[in-house]
């Protein structure tokens, strides 16, 4: 099991997550230093059911992608705002102390990702103004 010396193992970390969230699967790589969660979230009571894979690693920012249905596009082919280049959710400022391996997923990612999808909601029908602020680069940058 990888141990960070100021965080929060991949162990804790899926206990946490299958206390609070008992309805998202969890599972622990055979290494024990990824932790992978999956589910689905509905951000509001109109929202779609989202499903979402997160991808996490002591040391690394934490992986969020969007399974299904999938991202749309605005009307000149642009992926929405605050995503990474390899499809992964910009959900904080990386290196600002927003997130760090002594915050739990539960408590900051996984409410992070439903605010991320209201935005992205009002983007769709708000012609295509991103209303959820933040500053965003679209480089992969761990924090």
């Amino acid at each position: 099991m990888h141990n960070s010396i100021n965080g929060i193992n991949v162990a804790r970390q899926l206990a946490y997550i299958k206390q609070k969230y008992p309805q998202f699967e969890t599972e622990l790589s055979k290494s024990g230093k990824l932790l992978l969660v999956k589910g689905a979230l509905k951000p509001t009571a109109r929202s779609c059911n989202y499903k979402f894979r997160i991808e996490f690693q002591v040391g690394r920012r934490p992986k969020v992608y969007i399974i299904s249905p999938v991202l749309i596009k605005n009307n000149i082919g642009k992926m929405p705002p605050h995503l990474y280049g390899d499809g992964s959710l910009c959900l904080y400022l990386p290196r600002t102390g927003q997130f760090s391996d002594g915050h739990w997923l539960g408590d900051t990612i996984l409410p992070w990702v439903s605010l991320w999808l209201i935005y992205y909601e009002n983007w769709l029908v708000n012609g295509y103004v991103w209303n959820g602020g933040g500053v965003h680069s679209g480089k992969i940058e761990d924090y």
